[in-house]
């Protein structure tokens, strides 16, 4: 397996209480986006989080979509800031002082349009 990525829907598909600060309950949230270490810097990342967004797409959930990024990596936070998500809150200093790695809350309006991808109307042609 390259990669993977979870999505939820709702609070009731939730996988457990996201990190601070918690996005919005009913909304869509992207969470464990990861991309094996010897595959990095190949687009995965950008494809597999497109893949994401076309789903909640899919789905007819709401047409914004949350996700948390760690402030220390950068890779992850220049690659969700070009596909146009922005930070909508910073956790609390509290949060490095308990130990853990200090996150942005980020969110995306997707756009009204089709956003499906090319690679999945390529499997329609």
């Amino acid at each position: 397996m390259a990669c993977t990525a979870e999505v939820s829907f709702d609070v009731v598909g939730a996988p457990g209480a996201p990190p601070m600060p918690t996005p919005p309950l009913n909304f869509p949230y992207i969470c464990n986006m990861t991309v094996k270490t010897p595959l990095r810097r190949r687009g995965i990342g950008k494809q597999l989080l497109k893949a994401c967004e076309d789903l909640v797409f899919k789905m007819n959930a709401k047409i914004r979509v949350y996700l948390h990024c760690t402030i220390i990596d950068r890779v992850p936070f220049n690659m969700y800031t070009k596909a146009g998500y922005s930070i909508i809150q910073t956790d609390s200093i509290l949060v490095w002082l308990s130990l853990q790695k200090r996150k942005y809350l980020m969110s995306k309006e997707l756009p009204q349009a089709s956003v499906v991808s090319e690679t999945s109307t390529k499997n329609f042609e």
